[in-house]
This record gives C-alpha cells, sequence and structure tokens, in this order.
C-alpha cells in the first residue's frame, strides 16, 4: 500500500505548525523523518512547528498489516518564504531639544508596508518618515511594524534620547566705570548644567589670575585687589559639568575692559 500524505497548515506567517498525515491510514507502524528535524514515529496525524523559511522534504517509512514495508519521499513538501524582518535606523543616539526633526531610515527587509509610532505619539505609515522630537529632554522610544503581502508581520522598537541643549551667553565686552550699566561681566548658562561644579577665572595679559568665581551668580565687577583694572583684554575660562551625563563644559575666550 503505497501512503498518500497530507499537509495542513493553519497559517501562512512564520512560526508554522503544520499538520501532516495519512490519508486511509492502514498501517501498523510509521517513522517520520521531516528535514526540519522533526522525527515522529506513530501514523496518526504530527504536528509539526515550522520556525524558519525555506523548503522541507519529508520520508515517510510505513509498514501495513501484511508486513510489507513502503519508503516514501516527497522532496520540498513545505516551502516557506521568508518572513518580515523589521529595523531602522537614525543619525544619532541622541540629539538636543533644539533639534527640531529626526530622520528614520527603513532597513527592514521582505516587506511591503509600514505602520511608525513615532516620538511625540504620532502614526506614520510612511517609508522612511522623519519624526518631530520633543520639546522635553528624556528618552522616547520608536515603534516600526513591518509588514509583507501576507500580512504577516515583525516589529522593533528603538530608543533615542533627547538632551537639553545646554548653552552659555558670554559678552565680549562691559564697562564698569560706574555709570550704573554693563558693569559686571557674568556669563549666562541655560538649565541643565551642575550648579555645585562650576569655575569662573579672569586672566590678565601677564597670565596673573584677577578673578575667581565657583557661584555662577557672581560675576566679576573689573577689580583686582579693591582696584579697577586697567582697559584692556582679559582671557576668561569657564568650566561645569552637565546634570544629566557628567559631560564636561569648558569655554576659554577674551573680554575687553572699556571704561
Amino acid at each position: 500500500i503505497i501512503p498518500e500524505i497530507y499537509i495542513n497548515l493553519n497559517q501562512d506567517c512564520l512560526p508554522v505548525n503544520a499538520s501532516i498525515g495519512i490519508v486511509d491510514n492502514g498501517f501498523t507502524n510509521c517513522m517520520w523523518d521531516i528535514s526540519n528535524g522533526y522525527v515522529g514515529n506513530s501514523c496518526g496525524e504530527q504536528n509539526v512547528l515550522f520556525s524558519s523559511s525555506g523548503c522541507f522534504d519529508i520520508d515517510l517509512i510505513t509498514t501495513d498489516v501484511n508486513g510489507c514495508v513502503v519508503n516514501s519521499s516527497i522532496n520540498d513538501a513545505i516551502c516557506f518564504d521568508p518572513g518580515p524582518e523589521a529595523n531602522f535606523s537614525f543619525n544619532a543616539s541622541s540629539i538636543t531639544t533644539e533639534e527640531s526633526f529626526v530622520q528614520l531610515t527603513n532597513t527592514s527587509e521582505n516587506s511591503s508596508t509600514y505602520q511608525w509610532q513615532l516620538l511625540n505619539g504620532e502614526v506614520s505609515t510612511e517609508e522612511n518618515p522623519i519624526a518631530v522630537s520633543p520639546s522635553i529632554p528624556g528618552v522616547y522610544p520608536i515603534l516600526l511594524i513591518a509588514y509583507n503581502e501576507l500580512g504577516c508581520s515583525d516589529s522593533i522598537i528603538k530608543f533615542i534620547t533627547i538632551e537639553e541643549l545646554v548653552s552659555c551667553f558670554i559678552p565680549n565686552s562691559f564697562t564698569p566705570n560706574g555709570d550704573g550699566f554693563n558693569q559686571i561681566f557674568l556669563p549666562v548658562l541655560t538649565d541643565g548644567y551642575n550648579r555645585n561644579d562650576y569655575s569662573f577665572l579672569i586672566f590678565n595679559r601677564w597670565g596673573q589670575l584677577v578673578f575667581e568665581s565657583r557661584d555662577p551668580a557672581f560675576g566679576w565687577d573689573g577689580t583686582f585687589d579693591g582696584r579697577i583694572v586697567p582697559d584692556g583684554i582679559y582671557t576668561y575660562q569657564i568650566r561645569t559639568s552637565l546634570i544629566k551625563n557628567a559631560g564636561v563644559l569648558s569655554y576659554v575666550g577674551h573680554i575687553a575692559v572699556i571704561k
């Protein structure tokens, strides 16, 4: 008796559970060997899991009630196309709050349509969308779901860090002449820096330290040893660190004293 093998699939998308058996089963012994690694020794219906793409062979050895043994083989009995593999990239792992957009590059494979959940919760079906950057610092997820023509899907989540931009406004001159205007040289830093890790130094042209402050609110009034310094160019050095990642900020430049 030549066995007639049937194959029923419960779905098209991997992983797939397949029901494989013999029509009009009149056999006393059956040995199954499927090229995905499955081995069975019953003549009843076999439940076989296929978790990877490709074509798979079925080998079956049957023994009927008369003791006749038949070896049946079906090459490429069942085939599965590769499912979607979702993936994407963006130009940096972190951006600042002053950057308005993030360009996303879709690198998914075996897919044709896409659904994105972007930084501010917007949904997009574009292949390579541009995400609007949140104005609040933090770590934000980006979700991509990739689909193929059969409706099979794969998803991936990546995270991007939105960092607050720390900048420093430093005047290039001031006039400590007692007229009540522009009397103090004081750099202004935005939020996000460590106020307990701050150093502000002023040097004259000979490299002599004429002013030092560890308080971000305390600036230079143009004096040294209780007297107004001469007009001229002085060098400043500012050093501080970021609260979030302990990165160091350093600024070096020149300030003109004009009386």
